[in-house]
Order: C-alpha cells, then structure tokens, then sequence
C-alpha cells in the first residue's frame, strides 16, 4: 500500500471514529434523560460539553504533530478517548456525563486536522482539495451511519451498549496506527527552538486565516444546533422512533455529499472567495426556508428534510476549500493551522449549542438559530 492510500486509509478510518463519537449517543439522549432521571435541557449539554472539548483538542494536540509526532499524537489522544468514553457510557449522574462528554472531545478533535497536514504536505492545495471531496464518498456516510447505528442499539440493547462497539472501533485504530501509519520527516528543524506557542502567533496574526475559518466556523455551527435539538424535535414532537431518527440523517449526509463534490469540481473553474460566498448564501437561504416551513400548521417532513439537505449542502461545499486555504496560510505548521480552524469551528459550535438547549425546543427555534450563523458565515465571507 503506498502513503496516498495509508493516508486515504487513516483519514476515512479518523472521520468515522469522530462522527461516531460525536453521532452516536445523539439518538440515545431522550433515553439517557430517562434513565438518568435528569432534566432534558441538562442532557442536551453534553453535545455543548462534546464541542467544547473538541474546542480544547484542536488547540493543544496538533503543534505536537507538527514538531515530528503525529502518530504518537494520536495514539496519545486515542488511548485517552478510551477512558473517557468508559467514562461516558457508565455514568450514573448528568455531572459524569458531561465531564466523560467533554474529555471524549477533548481527545478525539485533533486527528483530523493532523492528518490533514499531512496530505496537504503531500499534494498540496488542488490535491487536497480533491483528495478531501473524493474521499467524502465514503465519509459523508458516518454521521447516518452513527446515528442509525446507534438508534438500534438504543431500541434493541439499551443505550450503555453504544461505549462496547466505540471502545471497540478505537482500538481497532491504535492497531493500524501502530504498524500501519507512513514514516513522516520532522518539519522544524533541529537547530530550530521548539517554541510551543510559536506555531499560534504566526498563524492568529494573519488576517487571512479569519477570512477563511469564520465562515466555515458559522456553518459548522449549525450541526452542533441541529444535533442539540434534532432528536429531541423529531422523536418527542413528529413521533419518530431513534431508529427512524437515525435514517432522517441520509438527508444531512446527503447534503454534505453534493457541496464536497461540488467542490471538486469548482475549484479549477471559479475563485475561492465566489465559491465561500455562494456556499454561505446556499445555506441560509435553505435555513429561511426551513423557518417558513415551521410555520405552517401541516407537517411537510419531505420538505423539512430538503431544507435541511439544501444547509448542509452549503456547509459541505464550504469545507474542503476552507480546511486546505488555512494551511496555506503557514506552509510550515500546517497542523496547527488545520487544528486553528478546528477551534474557531468548534467555539461556535459550542456556543451555538449551549443556545441551542437553552432555548425552548421547536423547530423555529432551530431554524432560527441555523439561519442566523449562516447568515454571520455569508457576511463574513464579504468582507
């Protein structure tokens, strides 16, 4: 196997274990508010308490894989993701729930944006633009994959299961890291002060980085809103089983699908900045749609799904030319780059989570909130 396809392996294999983790235990969460005994709006904060600490493993872990150790990065995070999600599947109060949610984030965030670098570092902007949208093919499927997955679980063998498979999946990716992950040079050199922080200031200090990771940061915002309130919406208020719930993601994974492969094929026909800005305006567009439609008395679920479709339809055009743009803005710690984005993403994912399950449940609200950031990505693509 050569390098493009031990990274094409270990790329697919890092998305699917990070969707699992974020995507499973969603339709589980009407079901661990029951058997916590616990208030909803306290369960729904274990998504908030998942994007936080993806917030924090975007930021700390990839300046150690630019400094050499990016698979000793990920063997670190991945061993600590497993105690956290034992942690998290064997709670007995919403306090542990939400601590093992937040450890879980906090150790699993950064593989993508490691192996990223290191396939930009390879093929540089067109390849990984292209590597990323071809390889969406297979990992646009693991957010339905996830949620339907672990809706069967839920309705079959009890929500406590999930962490089994999970812990499972993880050590499955110890093993191949270990005899499988390509040989990679050092990118700082030897005579070179291994200055943690340094990687930080070059990149924060350049106002190109904002003009790509903002906008992206704002659409992917409104997954964290759509999963905070999605399952509660459609299980409790449309009647839905999580089974049923989980296939309701095609329409999400769809969505990403078509903008990721959109982006392949723009990138060579229209300027960047278009692309963002057309891919934002998509999105809020869709989000408007979906608020009309919560107004009316009928329960137009085909249309819902199509608005929902249209948003992430947005989002998926915007993320693999925003993820390889920020790179380029320092060839030299392009993890820490890939890993900066991580953390604007995950910011206001956190944020908009947290007002996602302080907010009364409806889909209104969901709209709402999903058509105000996108919305804050299509303004921020202007300027």
């Amino acid at each position: 196997m050569n390098i493009r396809s031990r990274y094409a392996l270990f790329f697919i294999y890092s998305n699917y274990l990070i969707k699992f983790a974020r995507d499973f235990i969603i339709p589980a969460l009407p079901a661990i508010t029951l058997s916590l005994q616990a208030n909803a709006t306290h369960i729904r904060l274990s998504v908030t308490a998942y994007f936080v600490g993806l917030l924090f493993s975007r930021f700390l872990w990839p300046p150690l894989a630019d400094h050499g150790y990016p698979k000793q990065t990920m063997q670190i995070t991945a061993g600590i993701f497993i105690v956290g999600t034992a942690l998290c599947y064997t709670a007995q109060s919403v306090t542990m729930l939400l601590i093992a949610r937040f450890l879980q984030g906090l150790c699993i965030g950064s593989l993508p944006a490691i192996l990223r670098a290191q396939i930009h570092a390879a093929t540089g902007r067109e390849g990984t633009v292209k590597f990323l949208a071809h390889t969406s093919v297979i990992t646009a499927w693991s957010s339905a994959l996830a949620t339907i997955l672990g809706g069967y679980i839920v309705v079959h063998a009890g929500w406590r299961w999930q962490g089994s498979l999970l812990i499972l999946i993880t050590l499955v990716f110890l093993i191949l890291l270990q005899y499988c992950f390509p040989k990679v040079n050092n990118t700082v050199t030897r005579d070179e002060p291994r200055q943690f922080w340094k990687p930080y200031k070059n990149i924060l200090t350049n106002r190109d980085f904002y003009h790509y990771a903002l906008p992206y940061g704002c659409l992917v915002g409104g997954s964290a809103v759509y999963f905070t309130q999605s399952s509660f919406i459609f299980i409790h208020g449309y009647q839905l089983s999580a089974v049923q719930y989980g296939y309701l993601t095609l329409a999400l994974v769809i969505g990403l699908l078509l903008g990721k492969l959109s982006c392949a094929w723009s990138i060579k026909r229209f300027n960047a900045k278009h692309i963002l800005q057309f891919a934002s305006f998509l999105s809020c567009l869709a989000s408007m749609s979906l608020w009309l439609l919560s107004l009316t008395s009928a329960r137009h679920l085909t249309l819902i799904l199509l608005a929902i479709l249209g948003y992430f339809a947005g989002t998926g055009l915007l993320m693999p030319l925003t993820k390889t743009l920020v790179m380029e803005v320092n060839l030299k710690y392009r993890s820490t780059a890939s890993g900066l984005i991580g953390v604007v993403s995950a910011t206001l994912s956190a944020v908009a989570s947290l007002l996602a399950a302080i907010t009364p449940l409806g889909l209104s609200t969901m709209a709402i909130l999903l058509f105000g950031l996108s919305s804050l990505s299509l303004i921020t693509s202007l300027l």
